[in-house]
């Protein structure tokens, strides 16, 4: 059978993510929320920009909404299962028509209603579509994918209406294509990019992203708006990157308020990662490659190395001062928001920061060998510097 993603490793990194972000999402989240004062008995996964657009198969499998049909459907049927009677509902939205045409024939025999699982699509812009559906309101948890054919088309008032309470959003920022187009939008070639950036990243983006202006300025400006503009709390990256080029195609931005969400992703991240170095340098093509193939295809591992480096560093700016919880479960969030790592090799790196003389390690007042969620995470005033961190990995 022919590989659907055979010259296109992005999509296949983009979709993997997606997917398998999909049923543990379902799992952990809802069952958390259930015990809420107002519990959830609706989830809801909305596609922004759904196509269908480039797919390699003809009943396209290998799309965004299909495989999140696909999870989804699986999710909502284990959730019910045990017992917890959850509905699903499939939002699918795409403005262009004779894609939509082509959309809703695909989806057509996907809703169960007997089950609670439905499927529904719209023919609107992507502001219209925020202006209808609005927030989630109390009940349900909403997951809206934002993938825009393009690199815009998503202003930041549209993410406003629809980010708020029991909401997460995962975009697809085109750091590459944006990074381009900001350059040529600060030095004034482009009154068209520049209302679009200005939509996407308030009108006072230029003086926010400084005087050398880059895709990675210009995502980190949009990540901030998210959580002080909106409201989320975190806004984790994952970077991919281009075929046989040692350079970032683009970034999935996860805005959330949870911290399993952030988990999850630096969980699902690792393994996918991993493949995709390999996927995007295959053997048969690495004297194609531009640069050096062997380190590009180390590109990931070299990231979490690095955070790993400068993990003390980071640790020290994220717990003083703190005005958050110091419970572990808290600050590895705030580590992993910026950090490639999983929350096993935080973990991991405390317990030797502990034996090291650089942390307290609270963890052993109740027996444990690690730190747990609520063990609170303490500094030793004036340590040694910790050394021999890269053996952890």
């Amino acid at each position: 059978m022919t590989d659907p993603y055979d010259g296109r490793p992005q999509s296949w990194a983009k979709h993997e993510i997606l997917k398998r972000y999909l049923g543990p999402f379902s799992q952990k989240v809802v069952r958390g929320l259930k015990n809420l004062q107002t519990p959830i008995d609706e989830l809801v996964f909305v596609d922004g920009f759904a196509g269908p657009w480039d797919t390699a198969t003809d009943d396209c499998s290998d799309s965004s909404f299909m495989i999140a049909i696909a999870e989804l459907r699986r999710a909502h049927d284990a959730l019910n299962a045990s017992g917890l009677g959850i509905r699903t509902r499939v939002h699918l939205n795409e403005a262009n028509r004779k894609a939509y045409r082509r959309l809703v024939d695909l989806v057509a025999e996907s809703s169960d209603h007997a089950s609670g699982f439905r499927v529904e699509t719209t023919n609107l812009p992507f502001d219209e579509l925020a202006a209808q559906i609005g927030p989630a309101n109390a009940s349900e948890f909403r997951l809206v994918f934002i993938d825009p054919k393009g690199w815009s088309g998503y202003p930041l008032a549209c993410l406003r209406k629809l980010g708020r309470e029991n909401t997460e959003l995962l975009i697809n920022f085109m750091r590459y294509h944006v990074h381009r187009f900001v350059k040529s939008s600060a030095e004034g070639e482009t009154e068209g990019e520049d209302r679009q950036f200005s939509a996407l990243l308030g009108e006072d983006w230029r003086d926010r992203i400084g005087t050398s202006p880059s895709g990675i300025a210009a995502r980190d400006l949009l990540r901030e708006r998210l959580r002080k503009d909106i409201g989320f709390r975190f806004a984790p990256v994952m970077e991919i990157g281009m075929a046989q080029r040692e350079q970032v195609h683009f970034d999935l931005i996860l805005a959330t308020r949870s911290t399993v969400a952030v988990d999850l992703a630096r969980a699902i991240e690792k393994k996918v990662m991993e493949d995709y170095e390999k996927r995007r340098i295959p053997s048969s093509q690495m004297d194609l490659f531009e640069g050096d193939p062997d380190y590009a295809r180390d590109w990931f591992i070299r990231r979490r190395r690095d955070a790993q480096a400068s993990f003390y560093k980071k640790l020290q700016e994220t717990v003083d001062g703190r005005r958050r919880s110091n419970e572990f479960k808290s600050v590895c969030a705030d580590i992993q928001e910026d950090m490639p790592l999983t929350k096993s090799a935080i973990t991991l790196l405390l317990v030797h920061l502990a034996d090291n003389g650089a942390v307290e390690a609270t963890w052993k007042e109740r027996g444990a060998k690690r730190p747990g969620d609520f063990d609170p995470v303490i500094l030793v005033q004036n340590p040694c510097t910790p050394d021999g961190q890269s053996s952890l990995f």
